[in-house]
């Protein structure tokens, strides 16, 4: 390689440098994938200066050609960065469904999965009386529009009178 081609190459390693770490300074990329870039901007300064030395190694390794050993050397740190963004790409994928069925759950009133759930309160849902006075009328504070919040025919909790058709218009079974 000529003087001025390893310069050339020396100053583009150090470009990629540079850019890598103004970009990590100013927080648009993540340590993890700053680190493989370093690595890649590194590699390319050390075959442009240290040339002698990567002929050596290429020749050890069997490939007659120098050139072509260091485009295999880069060849694979970029497969290496490829894999590394497709893991991630995989793990943010799996976490973004994991939030969107959370959040179908949440909309629907079901809960989390994995969160902790709301006490039960059995006088306050079921009908049944701790306190004196009988659970009908009483409502819970989470019930959908239309229905009591009591158990209802079928001892469902917020079943509404009308939602069975064995049912009178006061909630009692036929």
């Amino acid at each position: 390689m000529t003087p001025q081609a390893r310069i050339f190459v020396a100053g583009l390693g150090l470009i990629l440098l540079l850019v890598v770490l103004r970009s990590q300074r100013k927080s648009r990329i993540q340590f993890e994938y700053s680190a493989l870039w370093i690595g890649l901007g590194v590699v390319i300064v050390a075959a442009a200066v240290f040339q002698k030395s990567a002929d050596r190694l290429a020749a050890w390794v069997g490939i007659d050609y120098p050139p072509a050993f260091f485009f295999l050397v880069l060849s694979f740190c970029l497969l290496i960065i490829l894999f590394q963004l497709s893991v991630r790409v995989s793990t943010l994928s799996d976490r973004l469904r994991r939030v969107a069925q959370e959040k179908a759950l949440l909309d629907v009133g079901m809960g989390p999965r994995d969160g902790p759930e709301p006490p039960n309160r059995p006088s306050d849902f079921d009908g049944r009386d701790s306190g004196g006075t009988s659970g009908a009328g009483r409502s819970r504070p989470d019930a959908p529009a239309g229905t009591s919040g009591t158990s209802g025919p079928g001892g469902r909790i917020g079943s509404d009178s009308r939602s069975t058709p064995n049912s009178t218009s006061d909630g009692e079974q036929r």
